[in-house]
């Protein structure tokens, strides 16, 4: 199978559903936190994750149970998902480092990974990154002192250095150091506080302008698709999705041998309704080389689509 390194452009979370008329309903939902519940007795990998990325916009609401035994759905989740990983010394910095991605509509992991070490290795960043999931790992290192100290006050200095991976690539997405002073202070707690915040800050919005340029323009969609026969079958769907115009990068999140019914998500450009229709309303049958039209049914997010308009121009 073909495999695509993710580039950042702005990516779009589908959801795509395939059924066949006598297949069971597979009522796997998505809830607002990304995550995926399953309607069989057998957990996807989604629900065996400590947490997930939470949306700055809300999931669309669920079609009803009989809309979905038959076809192919595909849902639109959000922006790209981002993983915050700490040094030892970077737990204070964690609230500002979320609030910050989450204003430019990344969504944010809750919880953070707390490191023992200062350094992260590639290795280790891409186990994390794809043990949750995860589009990028953003992360964040900072250290202060005191700089000098004039009667009863004190002035601190503190460095941060944050750094972006892709944990598919494992190459370095963007990377940034900033060196502040904080306020001169007589309480030392809070003049140190000041320091690592002035220089987190910084450095958070240069590397939020890098990222900007590569990985904002994503969106992450859901795919869901019934009457899938086997794995060969699932195998060739997900190639014929890595193919499609736009598209950087295609994951499987779940596959029921018993149901038939495999739920895939999609990193790609943000497209019109009418392209995932023209593209994905014929998909590959079991047999290669064959095609045939199926139901199709396209969940838009609204909230985004209405926020960044110009996205969906085609």
């Amino acid at each position: 199978m073909k495999q695509k390194l993710l580039q950042l452009p702005t990516v779009v979370l589908v959801s795509i559903l395939i059924a066949g008329s006598g297949s069971q309903l597979f009522a796997d939902v998505v809830s607002d936190t990304g995550e995926i519940s399953a309607g069989n007795d057998e957990p996807s990998p989604a629900t065996e994750k400590p947490d997930s990325g939470v949306a700055p916009f809300t999931t669309p609401p669920d079609v009803d149970q009989d809309a979905l035994t038959e076809g192919v759905q595909i849902t639109e989740l959000g922006c790209m998902r981002m993983l915050l990983v700490l040094s030892p010394q970077a737990a204070d910095v964690d609230k500002l480092m979320k609030q910050r991605f989450s204003d430019v509509h990344f969504r944010v992991f809750p919880s953070a990974i707390q490191l023992e070490e200062e350094e992260l290795s590639p290795k280790r960043m891409h186990e994390m990154g794809n043990d949750r999931y995860a589009d990028f790992v953003v992360h964040v290192q900072t250290d202060s002192r005191l700089k000098n100290k004039l009667g009863n006050s004190a002035l601190f200095e503190a460095e941060t250095t944050i750094t972006a991976y892709s944990p598919l690539s494992e190459e370095i997405l963007a990377i940034h150091t900033s060196r502040m002073n904080g306020d001169r202070m007589a309480d030392q707690y809070e003049a140190e506080r000041t320091a690592r915040e002035e220089s987190a800050d910084a450095a958070v919005k240069e590397v939020i302008a890098k990222l900007l340029e590569k990985a904002h323009k994503h969106l992450v969609l859901e795919a869901e698709f019934h009457d899938v026969k086997d794995n060969q079958h699932l195998a060739r769907i997900i190639e014929y999705a890595q193919e499609l115009e736009g598209v950087y990068h295609v994951r499987q999140m779940k596959y029921d041998k018993n149901t038939k019914v495999a739920i895939i998500e999609i990193v790609a450009a943000p497209h019109t309704e009418n392209f995932w229709r023209a593209h994905l309303e014929e998909w590959p049958e079991a047999n290669k080389g064959k095609k045939k039209k199926k139901p199709f049914r396209f969940k838009g997010n609204k909230q985004i689509r209405e926020a960044y308009k110009d996205w969906f121009v085609e």
